[in-house]
């Protein structure tokens, strides 16, 4: 079963109600004191949240799949700028081997 939680842009999420088990846990007293000073619920309430849980391990996994990516493309940076080089000599070469032929056109028709 879940419970059902307004979110900021309007729409609902459906949050399981076993998410909030610290919470069912807690007296009416204790509650109370939450209510009042809602800074009573410290980052280690957050932090054992499924859903925080969950986000966080799907952070630290995009994080990983982003350095491993960027170890991969330095790597081949040397190969890549090598081969630019390359291609750049071989376009010069092609610019004056036009040139020439443009020429050889005009002199000999």
């Amino acid at each position: 079963m879940s419970t059902g939680g307004g979110s900021r842009n309007g729409a609902k999420m459906d949050l399981p109600r076993a998410s909030f088990d610290r919470l069912n846990q807690l007296d009416t007293d204790e509650l109370k004191a939450i209510f009042h000073d809602p800074n009573r619920l410290d980052d280690s309430w957050i932090a054992e949240h499924p859903i925080y849980r969950n986000l966080k391990q799907s952070r630290d996994e995009l994080i990983a799949g982003n350095r491993s990516l960027a170890e991969f493309t330095l790597s081949r940076e040397d190969s890549l700028n090598e081969a630019r080089e390359k291609f750049v000599r071989s376009q010069n070469l092609l610019i004056q081997m036009k040139k020439e032929a443009e020429e050889q056109k005009r002199i000999y028709g």
